[in-house]
């Protein structure tokens, strides 16, 4: 086709009348460029891909079409000096008169003046953005099922799925929100978005006039604001929504094969828009993918809750390791009990009782029944579930006291120092005791077994009470956790131990305690040391 051109340039002028009806008959781009990148001429088609008149575009020329952080109009400035005796093929982006950027294949072959130098470059143009884009589509959706296949965090996956809208659509600002229980968006992914638009938002219940995203998931489906100053979706958002400079919108439902609404996804705009064919196909593959994500995850959560209580009723890992820990805490006052009752029948038997010896005796018999009673009653209150126990008032002196009687001896006893800070005895958290208890007791049995190998031993309990909070940390003398678990450990059957010592369950179980307490477990990865914190709110209703 060049080589068609090239002889045609030298049998017709360009601006002979016949060259140009027959230069504008044909269906792709045609400009003569100069050595310096600018336009001698052009036929109609080009100009219409780049969104000029023929005149006006011969005067911008190309490579100030291009990009302006200069780069690409760089390369190419230079492919036109130092390639004189080759043709160039590759693409090229130049914007469009209205802004956009366009992708364009680009074929150029060098023509020569009769003397022998270059003259200039004859190129055919033609407009592949919608190809580059909708390569750049598949791509990004098989990086999405990427993320669904390999069961990355649902935000992460999100992200990526708010990533693919704004990379395909050139200006938009898109957010996914999920629905809660309650009937109020929650963030699922908005990284393009400041941080006061996510907090205003997240928690905001869905309605009529709850914005596009709001009264989509109300109504069930999509929800097209063209003019956000117009609308009626808006409502009381009206004016915080056009404080970020949106001016139209269009927000889509996600919904579930049973017909329930997930989630919804949203493209805004900073300028009057009307959707395209192409923005409404785009968010129809986003709701698809993100369906997809939330179901999995849903599903995800359920084979979780299972394989949670296929391991213990009490949804406490820890408890299988429990067994042989309490025997050992009820074997030492047995001892003593058993002891001081062979020595009362050696007294009685040889008729030397004396009262003060007795008295001593039955003390310390009572003491370690006292102790075995301790025991046994924190021994049955972890062993239970706890999940559906009311929330209560209840003193936290009390419910570590009661976690140590189950493993206190067996620390000591194995040359672990253990240092507990004093609480209070007012110190009082609204909480479900037996699952705090749990979490406590897990992050103690994890510290016993780090600690085996060690030289240096020693587990400390922090306790720091706060206005509104309570911090509770359980650290060992341990180095930490290396960086590459440190994501994983709290991941449901990941574990550093043998099959015969853990199952990986704990940690996440007890996260997500911590969770149902509107509190957090998270490794303080500041500490030298290896630190849990577990972070309580003192009360559960405002």
């Amino acid at each position: 086709m060049s080589k068609i051109l090239q002889n045609l340039h030298f049998d017709l002028p360009f601006g002979g009348v016949s060259s140009q009806f027959l230069y504008d008959k044909v269906d792709i781009g045609i400009g003569w460029v100069a050595l310096d990148g600018s336009f001698l001429h052009v036929n109609s088609k080009l100009g219409q891909i780049c969104g000029y008149e023929t005149e006006e575009l011969c005067r911008i020329g190309l490579l100030e079409l291009m990009p302006s952080d200069g780069e690409h109009a760089q390369s190419w400035s230079q492919r036109l000096r130092e390639r004189p005796y080759q043709n160039i093929k590759d693409e090229a982006l130049i914007r469009h008169k209205h802004g956009q950027i366009i992708a364009l294949s680009t074929a150029l072959t060098p023509v020569y003046a009769p003397t022998g130098d270059l003259s200039h470059y004859i190129g055919i143009f033609e407009d592949i953005t919608e190809r580059k884009l909708n390569e750049g589509l598949l791509h990004q959706q098989s990086q999405v099922l990427e993320c669904i296949a390999r069961i990355q965090p649902l935000n992460q996956t999100l992200a990526r799925i708010v990533q693919l809208i704004e990379e395909q659509a050139n200006g938009v600002l898109s957010t996914i929100y999920l629905i809660d229980q309650e009937g109020c968006l929650r963030l699922g992914a908005a990284p393009s978005w400041p941080e006061s638009f996510v907090r205003a938002v997240d928690g905001a219940r869905i309605g009529p006039e709850a914005g596009s995203c709001g009264a989509a998931a109300y109504f069930g489906k999509r929800i097209v604001s063209l003019d956000v100053t117009q609308d009626d979706c808006w409502g009381d958002y009206r004016e915080w929504i056009l404080s970020y400079g949106i001016r139209s919108a269009w927000s889509t439902p996600v919904l579930s094969k049973d017909g329930s609404v997930l989630g919804t996804v949203s493209m805004c705009w900073r300028e009057l828009r009307q959707p395209t064919s192409r923005d409404f196909a785009l968010v129809d593959v986003a709701t698809r993918l993100m369906g997809f994500a939330i179901e999995r995850q849903q599903a995800q959560d359920i084979i979780l809750q299972q394989q949670m209580k296929l391991v213990s009723s009490s949804k406490m890992a820890a408890l299988g390791q429990m067994a042989g820990g309490v025997a050992h805490e009820i074997n030492n006052p047995l001892t003593v009990i058993q002891g001081y009752a062979q020595k009362l029948e050696h007294l009685v038997k040889s008729d030397d009782l004396n009262g003060e010896s007795v008295q001593k005796m039955a003390q310390a018999i009572k003491s370690g029944a006292l102790r075995i009673t301790k025991i046994v009653k924190g021994l049955r209150a972890i062993a239970r579930d706890g999940e559906n126990d009311p929330f209560q008032d209840t003193s936290l002196q009390t419910i570590l006291q009661e976690t140590l009687e189950m493993c206190r001896e067996r620390i000591l006893n194995n040359g672990i120092q253990l240092e507990v800070d004093d609480v209070p005895p007012d110190l009082t958290l609204e909480c479900r005791a037996v699952q705090i208890s749990q979490v406590i007791l897990n992050l103690l049995n994890n510290s016993y077994d780090a600690l085996q190998s060690l030289t240096e031993r020693w587990i400390r309990i922090g306790v720091k009470a706060h206005a509104e909070r309570i911090t509770l940390n359980v650290t060992d003398s341990g180095s930490g956790i290396p960086e590459p678990l440190r994501e994983q450990i709290m991941q449901p059957f990941f574990t550093t131990k043998d099959l015969e010592h853990g199952t990986g369950l704990g940690l996440s179980i007890s996260v997500a305690i911590a969770n149902a307490h509107k509190g957090h477990l998270v490794l303080d990865t500041s500490c030298p040391n290896t630190c849990f914190v577990l972070d309580l709110p003192r009360r559960q209703t405002p």
